[in-house]
């Protein structure tokens, strides 16, 4: 799914228009209509506050997907947590990941499987 058909797709199920959207971002009615039909791309700001909007990740907004749908629970909790973290502690887990993967990582590709691929 593309930008236009998300945003087609979320207007539909929150049963908003485009002049709805314009009222209530300051967005031109008719810059959504573009949008809509594909006839343009928004910048970021725009599609920051679109996806604002409509409480969706901008990820979500250009693909149709969210990243996080690829994660374990663990795992979004994992960077949930990190996010928290002060700066010095971001830097702290970064070092323990970066020794966790020298020790623990899993067992290398090997070329028959290379190039099988």
């Amino acid at each position: 799914m593309n930008f236009s058909q998300t945003l087609d797709k979320m207007m539909n199920e929150r049963g908003v228009t485009a002049y709805k959207i314009s009222k209530e971002t300051g967005i031109s009615d008719r810059l959504i209509g573009y949008w809509r039909n594909g006839e343009k791309l928004p910048g970021a700001e725009n599609l920051l506050t679109i996806a604002n909007y409509f409480g969706i990740s901008v990820d979500y907004l250009l693909t149709g997907s969210n990243f996080s749908d690829e994660f374990s629970d663990i795992e979004t909790k994992l960077v949930s947590d990190y996010r928290l973290l002060s700066d010095q502690g971001q830097e702290y887990i970064q070092q323990q990941m970066f020794m966790a993967k020298e020790v623990y990582k899993k067992a290398d590709i090997s070329d028959s499987e290379v190039k099988a691929i």
